[in-house]
């Protein structure tokens, strides 16, 4: 059995019996316990560090794994003037925790946790892994000198990305595409699953909005939409743009741990974002068996079928709003759309097959 180090190196983790962010990096940590010793570094700065460092203390999801939190300095300055220091900071820290074995492999989240695990495994020996998952990589990019994104993204053993833009994105700063795999998000199967009901169907559906409340979410056009169809609407979120009206039946935040609930007594989900890297929002609702209605965007074709989506030209809320009632008009055509995105996401969304493909690239990247 392959007992080799895996560090992973996450600045979002679940420190606290509450806390869901970071459920990703739980699941794989779990996945890879299995074959080998996994250690989590949760970077934080000087501001956070207390905090977590006493949530630390609680009995949660962080138990299984070794857990250390590694400090950095962040002087809140722009750019690169911000991200070189917390770097160097953080590897200064990481170099007095972390042990010199050759076979350890350094796995860092986002661009930050990439960073670490390339000048990581210069310095201490051992295989450097990228899994870049953020929408806005070119932005975090733009944070560090070229030279630094270059040397980082050239002698990266492996590069994980989310979506195709990143990938293009990964590639053509690295120069080449070896090394560079294309694994999209991925959710629980078991727990976001749809209830297939023959009960009666009301007179007007419900229509599902996950999101944050804001312009580039479109949740003004959404709220609108389902409006103009005549359905009603249950908005899941928090922001700004709060959507409200006769039409609407709940717009608040719940728990992530019972989101999969309001998915499983939708109708049709609504998602007419702008833009999006890889929306677990989308994954979650494709996943739950709801028919899609959105823009006709990249990102919105690359995670759907035409089985089960709708997508209008970006900012036809009136084409918006006939999909959504042509979908709840024709309950026949509504079922056969759930079956399809159901069988969509067993075949693309398993996180189980998605960490699986990690392991089999960690035990294929020789150091």
């Amino acid at each position: 059995m392959d007992t080799d180090k895996v560090v992973i190196i996450t600045s979002v983790f679940p420190v606290g019996i509450d806390a869901t962010a970071g459920m990703f990096v739980e699941k794989l940590a779990k996945f890879l316990n299995i074959s080998h010793d996994v250690q989590i570094l949760l970077t934080a700065n000087q501001f956070s560090f207390f905090k977590y460092a006493r949530l630390k203390k609680e009995r949660g999801l962080h138990t299984a794994f070794s857990l250390t939190i590694l400090p950095y300095i962040s002087f809140g300055l722009p750019r690169y003037l911000k991200a070189v220091p917390q770097v160097l900071s953080a590897l200064f820290f990481a170099l007095f925790v972390i042990s010199s074995e050759s076979k350890t492999t350094y796995y860092g989240k986002f661009l930050f946790g990439a960073v670490l695990s390339v000048l990581l495994a210069k310095c201490k020996g051992g295989r450097s892994f990228g899994d870049f998952g953020e929408s806005d990589f070119t932005r975090s990019a733009s944070y560090y000198p070229k030279f630094l994104l270059s040397y980082v993204l050239k002698n990266l053993d492996c590069a994980i990305c989310l979506n195709e833009h990143i990938f293009k994105e990964v590639t053509d700063l690295r120069g080449n595409t070896n090394g560079v795999s294309l694994l999209r998000n991925a959710t629980d199967l078991e727990l976001f699953a749809p209830l297939y009901s023959t009960a009666y169907r009301p007179e007007k559906l419900s229509c599902l909005f996950v999101g944050h409340f804001i312009d580039r979410k479109g949740v003004d056009e959404a709220s609108t939409a389902i409006l103009r169809a005549g359905n009603l609407g249950v908005f899941i979120g928090s922001g700004s743009r709060r959507p409200c009206g006769a039409h609407i039946l709940k717009a608040d935040t719940v728990n992530h741990y019972k989101l999969y609930s309001y998915y499983q007594n939708a109708d049709v989900f609504v998602f007419p974002s702008y833009n999006e890297g890889s929306p677990n929002a989308l994954i979650e609702a494709i996943s739950s068996g709801l028919p899609v209605v959105g823009w006709d965007l990249p990102f919105m074709r690359e995670h759907t079928d035409k089985s089960f989506s709708i997508l209008v030209s970006p900012g036809d809320v009136e084409g918006l709003s006939n999909a959504i009632r042509y979908i709840c008009d024709n309950p026949d055509l509504h079922f056969k759309m759930k079956v399809s995105a159901r069988n969509y996401a067993l075949a693309n969304f398993s996180v189980v097959e998605r960490n699986r493909r990690i392991l089999d690239i960690i035990k294929g990247v020789k150091g």
